[in-house]
């Protein structure tokens, strides 16, 4: 079956196979994972961890759910055939390459794989937007417990991996010299790397210069390469490189993820779902098609179209104010009853210039370097700039 690709490519790590690019991967089965402007070519070998939890009922509803959630019904300048599955894969995929190449046992590796693969194995119908249900009780890093111990099938496959549920969750959820891989909380993590990897290799070309002239610097987006663990310490070892990768991100967060045509659809949503519940064990059965059916059933045609189909939103940005304690204030004075204006303060994503970075021989953190200070202002202004009061109003 996939014995041609062995024979062909030395093992990346002893679950995955790299794919060079004379090879002819169309002549061998899956799955492969290849993405443009990076050198990421990777297969995942048979009985490896990654196959045998992909066949989890739990994450094979993560194909059903997109990475975007409603961006993808607003915006076509990024991969709208991302989804949590595919992320997932990915994160856990990079994490094994980071610990196999800083000599980490296969134990702590494949923990790595399992807390990469189920970062987001409770996440939301539509992602982001599902929490919008709740605004703060749903936060996937809280339920992963919560999914693997009502599935047997997981709890089997980790064991026969020997990993343990609790060594998953704290990886999830940060803890660790895996968590820190995993999920940074202040600087660039595998999930990050993940995402922008995917998203970049299908952007619009010629959509934004700069976001172009990142894209097509060399290595940005194979920042795994790029990590080493120094005295305990995740690092980073070209400080340059990195700084690239986070102003990226910062420039997709501003033109892509959180574009004003998107907050405002995402405003309007949350005002939409307010008060409404939905059972958490059904939520996380739910794919995007379940909830949106869900959705149709409760507001009806008119709202089911305006927000999930594909096309033109009727949702604008009308204005915006940066001094936050005047929500309230603002509210009072513009949000209408009939729900045509609603005012919202949306969370804007946090800078992730926190990173360390090995320079000069040092491992030193990247933005207390002087060199880089006035990048990563830039980058800090870049995310300031979508912390604000929105007022957006719905046109048709």
């Amino acid at each position: 079956m996939n014995g041609g690709v062995y024979r062909l490519a030395e093992s990346a790590t002893p679950d995955l196979l790299y794919i060079p690019p004379e090879v002819d991967f169309n002549r061998y089965d899956g799955p492969f994972y290849l993405f443009k402007n990076t050198n990421f070519r990777y297969m995942p070998t048979e009985g490896s961890p990654y196959l045998e939890l992909s066949h989890a009922r739990e994450f094979r509803r993560l194909e059903s759910i997109r990475q975007l959630g409603t961006i993808t019904t607003t915006r076509s300048n990024t991969f709208q055939d991302q989804t949590r599955a595919l992320h997932s894969m990915v994160t856990g995929m990079m994490a094994d390459l980071v610990l196999t190449a800083n000599g980490f046992d296969e134990h702590q590796r494949r923990v790595g794989i399992a807390a990469g693969m189920l970062h987001d194995i409770a996440m939301m119908p539509y992602s982001d937007q599902g929490k919008l249900l709740e605004p703060g009780k749903y936060e996937e890093e809280d339920f992963v417990r919560y999914v693997l111990e009502r599935s047997h099938y997981l709890q089997e496959t980790l064991q026969g991996f020997g990993v343990a549920i609790d060594e998953v969750v704290a990886a999830v959820q940060g803890h660790g010299l895996i968590g820190t891989l995993i999920n940074s909380r202040r600087g660039i993590d595998v999930d990050n790397l993940s995402y922008l990897a995917i998203d970049q290799s299908k952007l619009v070309e010629g959509r934004m210069d700069e976001i172009q002239q990142l894209v097509d610097t060399q290595g940005i987006f194979d920042q795994y390469n790029n990590l080493r663990f120094v005295d305990g310490e995740l690092a980073f070892d070209d400080p340059q490189l990195l700084l690239k990768l986070v102003k990226f991100r910062a420039l997709m967060y501003a033109n892509v993820y959180q574009f004003h045509e998107n907050r405002a659809k995402e405003a309007f949503l949350q005002r939409r779902l307010n008060g409404h519940h939905i059972e958490l064990d059904d939520l996380l059965s739910w794919g995007d098609i379940q909830f949106g059916v869900w959705f149709h059933q409760t507001f009806g045609e008119r709202d089911y179209l305006d927000f999930f189909s594909i096309g033109g939103s009727p949702f604008k940005e009308v204005d915006r104010e940066y001094d936050l304690s005047k929500l309230e204030e603002i509210k009072q004075g513009l949000e209408t009853q009939d729900g045509n204006v609603v005012v919202a303060r949306l969370k804007p994503a946090r800078p992730a210039v926190r990173n360390r970075v090995i320079h000069e021989g040092e491992v030193v953190w990247l933005d207390e370097i002087p060199e880089f200070r006035e990048e990563v202002e830039d980058i800090r202004r870049i995310i300031h700039s979508l912390d604000y009061i929105g007022v957006y109003r719905r046109t048709a």
